[in-house]
C-alpha cells in the first residue's frame, strides 16, 4: 500500500479511511519524477598494477596526507589525498560552486595518469 498523502501510519485510521483514490495526484508515484541517484562510490583506473598501498603519517600531523602506491615494477607513487574525497564533484572544472573550490575540493576523473 503506497501512499503520498499526510494519514498518518496508524493502522486504525488507514482502515477507517477507505480505499485510496488513485486518481489523486498526491497518490500517484511517478518514477520520471523522482529525483536522481546519489552516487555513492568513485572508482579510478591506474596504468599499472598496485602492490601496496598506505596512508603517510607525520609525527606533529600537520602536513597535508597523500595516499602512498608501490607498484610491481618497484616504484613508489604518492598522490594528494584530495583526488580520492568521495564529495568530489561530477562536474567540469568551469562548473565548479564557489563553495566547492572553497573548500579545495578537485573535480572528479576517473583516470589518476600513468606512470
Amino acid at each position: 500500500l503506497y501512499t503520498n498523502s499526510t494519514i498518518s501510519d496508524d493502522v486504525v485510521a488507514l482502515v477507517l479511511a477507505g480505499p485510496i483514490d488513485y486518481s489523486r495526484h498526491e497518490n500517484q508515484f511517478d518514477s520520471f519524477g523522482a529525483p536522481p541517484p546519489v552516487v555513492m562510490s568513485q572508482s579510478y583506473a591506474f596504468a599499472t598494477s598496485v602492490a601496496a598501498m598506505a596512508l603517510s603519517l607525520t609525527r606533529a600531523g600537520i602536513t597535508p596526507k597523500q595516499i602512498l602506491l608501490a607498484t610491481d615494477a618497484g616504484e613508489l607513487v604518492a598522490f594528494d589525498k584530495r583526488l580520492f574525497d568521495p564529495r568530489r564533484p561530477h562536474v567540469h572544472p568551469t562548473k565548479m560552486s564557489a563553495a566547492d573550490r572553497e573548500e579545495g575540493l578537485v573535480p572528479y576523473s576517473p583516470p589518476l595518469g600513468a606512470i
